[in-house]
């Protein structure tokens, strides 16, 4: 993990979905996305799994404020370009 200030990046492990759940749920988070529906954890189980498999893909998370904060989230691969 890679703590600065005002932000936080680290690589993303399973353990984040939940947080991840969250985050793309909130609709100030999911109005700046292409979701438009509520993501269940399941679906983003699916989209962690895969992922996971392919090469070359480093999938990062990046959090401002104090740790524990869920304000301006996102989560992004090099490759599908997956931004929030």
């Amino acid at each position: 993990m890679i703590y600065g200030e005002r932000v936080r990046v680290w690589a993303i492990e399973r353990e984040d979905i939940p947080r991840f759940v969250r985050w793309f749920n909130d609709p100030e988070v999911r109005k700046y996305l292409l979701l438009h529906e509520p993501l269940s954890p399941a679906q983003e189980e699916r989209w962690f799994e895969e992922h996971l498999s392919r090469k070359g893909d480093i999938i990062l998370a990046r959090a401002r404020g104090t740790p524990g904060s869920t304000s301006a989230t996102s989560a992004s691969t090099g490759s599908t370009g997956r931004t929030g």
